[in-house]
């Protein structure tokens, strides 16, 4: 067999988002709707295979988003129709951090997954990649359903160590609300029945049905060849490679890189397998809904949509909205913008955003939670503009997302509000924009009130602070809270 390293050039891969079409969408899973991206290509819509990308939860699966869309467009350009997806109660998932049984619920997730691509796309195989975490899933999942490939990166081969680290992470820092509960790192609670189910993890005691599965190891750490050997004995071809570049995605948002070698060599491997898995001609996409009732408190239930801000520049973002309209001649409460923070996506740290913007729906505020071009699924076409905390963009963007709430949603009066850099755009946009819609801004934990193109986060915090004239423009709310 050809090693993965001898099929590609070291160069990092150069994938063009114009040729990736991305689609958001929602689908059903155990009776709750989940969040999801198809990442698609004039080549992918005629493959047999489909790929489904398992992101780790928590925090992890937070510094690894843009990495994973990444991954997801090389596999797309590459000829594969890619799924990525958040698990019930992650991301922009239906569910929250304390519902039970997580674990089995995040495999019947992937579960719904392998059934939705292959309804919706009509794929005959199903090739699965994992990362911590969510390599676990993808090889627990594979014992129940047949994958023609199983990646395995950075696996969780013990759930015990895992939630070693995990604790190790957080210091073991006790969640006042509810004993047992552990806070993880960014915030993210890990109850003590998940912990429990996660504690039971054994990839050592597993037999996947695969027809080949590659591990890709961290080079931070020292290999452990036990699982290698493991599949290996079960027959299954097994490759393993560790390129570089796993710590340096697993940053904080705003100081990822991209591992490019580590996808160029995932992918290589995968089309090394793919060989006259065709059709004879493409096929058309079906609506696949871009908008889901979340469950909620009762009488609150609450309404979220995939929405295109603007296609150029591209601007995304999802907006929550109570379920029920306001009654006729109730003067509608102010719509909130929450902007990013330190390049963390649009869920925000922890899922602040989506917390916050379910909450404040389920009391009447219509919210909007957004990517900056440039920053997570607002993809930008210049690979050196990604992923900037302080985008010189960020303030036309807010003035596209105002105009765009006015026009599509009736919105009169716009509330911004942002946590770290989220909170310096806030406050600059009351001086930068004219918009008389603007009513207020909040600002949560601001580092800076003063930015300029080639300062650096250490220098911000000691940021100059200018005198600006703020008008903010006080309104009355039709509901309490």
């Amino acid at each position: 067999m050809t090693e993965v390293h001898e099929l590609l050039s070291l160069e990092p891969p150069t994938v063009s988002p114009a040729r990736v079409r991305r689609t958001p969408f929602y689908f059903e899973s155990q009776g709750a709707w989940l969040f999801g991206w198809m990442h698609q290509s004039e080549s992918s819509s005629r493959c047999q295979r489909g790929v489904i990308i398992c992101a780790p939860p928590g925090h992890e699966q937070i510094h690894a988003h843009r990495s994973l869309r990444h991954l997801a467009d090389a596999l797309a350009e590459a000829g594969f129709p890619v799924m990525r997806f958040d698990y019930h109660g992650t991301g922009d998932s239906a569910g929250v951090d304390e519902d039970a049984d997580r674990h089995a619920t995040w495999v019947a997730n992937l579960r719904s997954a392998i059934g939705w691509m292959r309804d919706e796309l009509g794929v005959v195989e199903i090739s699965v990649v994992g990362l911590r975490l969510g390599a676990a899933l993808a090889a627990q999942i594979a014992t129940e359903e047949r994958v023609a490939d199983l990646v395995l990166w950075a696996p969780v081969v013990k759930g015990r160590a895992y939630l070693r680290e995990l604790k190790a992470l957080s210091a073991m820092e006790q969640d006042p609300a509810g004993p047992g509960n552990v806070i993880l790192p960014e915030g993210i609670v890990l109850t003590q029945q998940t912990a429990q189910e996660l504690s039971a993890i054994d990839l050592l005691g597993i037999q996947p049905r695969c027809g080949r599965a590659l591990i890709v190891d961290r080079d931070d750490v020292p290999s452990d060849a036990k699982l290698l050997d493991h599949l290996r004995h079960l027959g299954i071809e097994t490759q393993h490679i560790a390129p570089p570049g796993y710590t340096a995605m697993m940053v904080e948002p705003y100081r990822t890189k991209v591992p490019h070698q580590a996808i160029a060599e995932i992918v290589a491997w995968m089309r090394n397998g793919l060989t006259g898995r065709f059709r004879l001609g493409p096929t058309e996409d079906p609506a696949w809904p871009t908008e889901a009732i979340l469950a909620s408190e009762p009488g609150h239930a609450l309404r979220e949509r995939a929405v295109r801000i603007c296609r150029d520049p591209n601007l995304f973002g999802i907006f929550c909205e109570p379920a029920t309209p306001p009654s006729e001649g109730v003067v509608s409460s102010p719509a909130i913008i929450l902007c990013n923070g330190g390049s963390h996506y649009h869920t925000g740290p922890a899922k602040f955003h989506v917390a916050i913007s379910r909450s404040l729906a389920r009391r009447g505020f219509r919210c909007l939670r957004m990517d900056f071009h440039g920053q997570a699924d607002s993809v930008t076409s210049d690979p050196a503009r990604e992923n900037e905390p302080y985008p010189a963009t960020a303030f036309r963007d807010i003035d596209l997302a105002m105009k765009f709430l006015q026009r599509e949603f009736g919105v009169r009066q716009i509330i911004l509000m942002g946590h770290c850099a989220g909170a310096y755009f806030a406050f600059q946009s009351a001086a930068q924009l004219a918009d008389p819609g603007l009513a207020e801004s909040i600002l949560i934990n601001p580092i800076t009130f003063y930015w300029h193109e080639g300062m650096t986060l250490d220098r911000a915090q000691g940021g100059r602070f200018w005198r600006f004239n703020i008008a903010c423009f006080p309104f009355e709310s039709p509901v309490n809270g």
